[in-house]
């Protein structure tokens, strides 16, 4: 497992850190225990220039750079690859800025010295390695060619260089287990809260309360990660957040998430929704009373939350094709999953309001809102129930929005202890429709247009025009009408009869 601290993929060389200079938080914690991720997030702590440091390598790489925090001189730099951020150590030493952190998991800290002296070191070691893979090619080949071995013999021991060939595809228990217990390798961490044997145990525990009062958003940040990371919170620490959320002052500072800014609680209510337990652990936060100031209890359904996500997942599962719709991106790099799951959390689009999400997201879930109630009646019956005049309404009303409807319909049931697989089998029909491109009553297609009405027709353009391309389409999803030319003779029966006064 030499590739723990594998730094192949940093964006810049850590030679150019003025020393001494650290790597500490969530990389260290997830290389510990086997994450990885396409996009680096990484954070650096150094004894002084840090700004000027984050500046220099910025201008060096054409990469972009900003200063978080001029105070605290921290500063930012945004690679196509990663996001860096560079502080100045807090405190007399590294042991106090780490004191100064969220929770213990992510106090851990690496030398950057001894990270690029293992990592020179490995380099090595696969040079050595790749050179005896070659050697044993060789000595295969004169194994099969004798006047070679009489040569060589005279030139080489024939020894071999052994490589780590320990499985690096190892579970996350097993690579920290290894870790911890491997001397070069545990000797690396700097790791005062014994932030390991947190990561070990699979729990969040907090570092101290003043650290969470210093930025109440770290309360938040606690759902979030323990979902991301299946960890559970500390019983203590949980106890805290849910009376640091309660209590609007301590100390003189403001520790309810209200203070913090609308954009900081959305991106960590994003990233707790996407976690593959988000839903279960967003519904906590709520029942902790964590998002009071964001997020009305008396507007907010988080039994239907909890059901949305295995609901996706079946929907998914049934039609493959579906995942690709669900993850197709509303705004940012949020897809419709985001909207879906927030419709599902709510009773009411504004109580979301807040939060401040997209036009084109507000329109969504407010779209899966206002359609559900219908959804649910129609889902009660069969569809042979439902006139084709009816079925068609619907699919124009909610368009490209459908399937998410379906979705947060199935959901709402299964909230009411509907089985799900009883439910899908009477929303199987309506996807279909949905999903089949030359249906004619989800999608008919344009027989004629209005041009085509007022040519044949010899009727000047009016409201008259969309009110007769309307019946034309109503008639076709009944099969009254099939092609042009019935489409032209239905028009012109109607306009006759509005003539006669029929």
């Amino acid at each position: 497992m030499s590739d723990i601290f594998d730094i192949s993929n940093f964006p810049f060389d850590l030679t150019q850190l003025p020393q001494p200079a650290y790597i500490v938080g969530g990389w260290v914690r997830d290389r510990l225990l086997g994450r990885k991720a396409a996009y680096l997030d990484l954070d650096f702590v150094m004894a002084a220039q840090a700004v000027e440091t984050a500046r220099k390598i910025a201008k060096q790489h054409s990469a972009g750079f900003v200063v978080l925090d001029a105070d605290r001189q921290i500063a930012r730099v945004v690679f196509k690859t990663a996001t860096v951020d560079f502080a100045q150590q807090m405190g007399d030493s590294l042991t106090a800025d780490l004191r100064r952190r969220d929770y213990t998991m992510n106090a851990i800290a690496v030398d950057c010295q001894r990270l690029i002296e293992l990592n020179q070191h490995r380099f090595r070691d696969q040079q050595n390695i790749s050179l005896s893979q070659g050697q044993d090619t060789v000595n295969q080949f004169e194994a099969d060619s004798p006047e070679l071995n009489i040569i060589n013999e005279a030139n080489h021991d024939g020894k071999i260089i052994n490589g780590d060939d320990r499985d690096l595809g190892a579970s996350e228990d097993d690579r920290l287990e290894h870790c911890l217990n491997d001397p070069e390798l545990a000797k690396l961490l700097i790791d005062p809260l014994s932030g390991s044997n947190d990561l070990t145990q699979k729990i969040v525990r907090m570092v101290a309360p003043a650290n969470l009062i210093d930025d109440p958003l770290r309360i938040l940040r606690a759902y979030r990660q323990v979902a991301q990371l299946n960890f559970s919170i500390e019983p203590k620490t949980r106890a805290c957040l849910v009376e640091l959320a309660a209590q609007p002052k301590v100390a003189g500072k403001k520790t309810s998430l209200g203070s913090i800014a609308a954009e900081r609680i959305r991106t960590e209510l994003v990233y707790l929704l996407n976690a593959p337990g988000g839903s279960d652990w967003f519904g906590l936060a709520v029942e902790d009373g964590i998002l009071r100031d964001w997020l009305p209890t008396q507007h907010l359904r988080p039994e239907r939350l909890a059901k949305i996500t295995p609901t996706l997942e079946k929907l998914c599962q049934t039609w493959p094709e579906l995942t690709a719709y669900f993850e197709q991106v509303l705004a940012g790099d949020r897809p419709r999953t985001i909207a879906t799951k927030l419709a599902a959390l709510t009773n009411s689009a504004t109580a979301l309001e807040p939060l401040g999400f997209s036009k084109a997201e507000q329109k969504f879930y407010t779209m899966l809102l206002r359609y559900l109630p219908p959804m649910v009646e129609n889902l009660s019956q069969p569809i042979a129930n439902i006139s084709a005049q009816e079925q068609y309404h619907l699919f124009q009303a909610t368009g490209d929005a459908f399937p998410a409807v379906i979705a947060l319909t199935l959901a709402h049931r299964a909230d009411f202890n509907q089985n799900l697989d009883t439910n899908l089998k009477q929303a199987t029909p309506w996807l279909e429709r949905w999903l089949a491109p030359a249906d004619p009553i989800a999608h008919p297609v344009n027989l004629l247009s209005g041009n085509d009405l007022i040519k044949a027709l010899n009727l000047p353009a009016s409201p008259q025009i969309g009110e007769l391309l309307t019946a034309i389409k109503l008639a076709q999803v009944e099969g009254i009408v099939q092609n042009y030319a019935g489409a032209i003779a239905y028009a012109k029966k109607l306009v006759i009869m509005k003539n006669s006064g029929q």
